[in-house]
């Protein structure tokens, strides 16, 4: 589930099951531990939802060898977001998924002791030290793989078969179960409808944008100029206008559950700027070399 749920994501929650009809398995960690964990992944990683990211990769699994269910498919395919991946990948945790896209093993642990993993930037062995215990942290865990394997469990990613477009997405379960966007524009972008379910969503995308230059606005221009509804020009300019917004509607809620200030967190962020990407002009940060130059020299 997500770390805190927002009106609109509950709502479209229970939608999804009354209205659209479907059963639903929910699972919620621990939430001291999460709570832990999260703290710690945006600390020391800048990552805050690294924990959740984890929940999703391997609860689904764990799931499908409990219930013998041999066939499961995700969402879309980590490319549709620029990610360097075939787009003939239509498999989850294959040998072609692993050589060509670290963080889509079936197998991450790869042989290793789980208490020498790390969560949050910091070793399981160190969080049991401190008073955690292994089975605190057993929904972070990884599915044997050769369960997996044993049961013939297979992953596919439904994007492969079916044209994935996040607009048309958003009309369809508006049809079918209800959905409701938001009443006012994401922060960070122009859209109102995608990744609303968590008051910690729009940190996530911040703070990638931070390391990566990469924001929610450029990420959904992105898509949508390769799917035809905007021009490359009109997506240049939304991201001018729109990325790197700083997230202000939930920001109390994600500091206290961080259990970080204002002020520390803008500083760590600064950290974690790398220099090949931002250059800072007196007390403003600003793209080194801007999504339009960068692009215009791409095309």
């Amino acid at each position: 589930s997500p770390h805190m749920y927002t009106d609109i994501g509950w709502e479209n929650m229970q939608n999804w099951i009354h209205d659209g009809g479907f059963d639903n398995l929910l699972f919620t960690p621990n939430g001291k531990v999460h709570r832990i964990l999260t703290k710690n992944a945006t600390k020391n990683l800048l990552h805050p939802f690294q924990p959740f990211i984890i929940g999703q990769k391997t609860f689904v699994v764990k799931m499908a060898l409990k219930l013998n269910i041999p066939l499961v498919f995700y969402g879309e395919m980590p490319g549709e977001y620029g990610k360097k991946m075939s787009h003939k990948l239509n498999r989850f945790g294959t040998n072609e998924g692993n050589l060509s896209q670290k963080g889509f093993e079936m197998d991450p642990l790869m042989g290793k002791n789980f208490k020498d993993v790390y969560l949050g930037g910091k070793k399981v062995s160190e969080y049991l030290d401190e008073g955690l215990t292994l089975n605190d942290l057993e929904s972070y865990k990884p599915a044997d793989f050769n369960l997996v394997d044993e049961k013939k469990i297979s992953f596919y990613f439904l994007g492969y078969y079916l044209r994935w477009v996040p607009q048309e997405n958003y009309y369809f379960a508006v049809d079918k179960i209800n959905f409701k966007s938001n009443e006012e524009r994401t922060e960070g972008t122009y859209q109102k409808y995608a990744s609303i379910d968590d008051k910690i969503d729009g940190f996530f995308y911040y703070t990638k944008y931070i390391k990566f230059g990469v924001g929610r606005a450029m990420k959904d221009s992105g898509q949508e100029i390769r799917n035809g509804h905007i021009t490359k020009d009109e997506g240049l300019s939304l991201i001018e206008k729109f990325d790197g917004e700083y997230p202000t509607k939930y920001e109390d809620d994600f500091y206290k559950y961080v259990d970080i200030d204002k002020n520390s967190f803008i500083d760590l962020c600064d950290e974690f700027r790398p220099d090949h990407i931002w250059k800072k002009t007196g007390n403003k940060w600003d793209y080194k070399i801007s999504p339009r130059e960068f692009f215009k020299k791409k095309s």
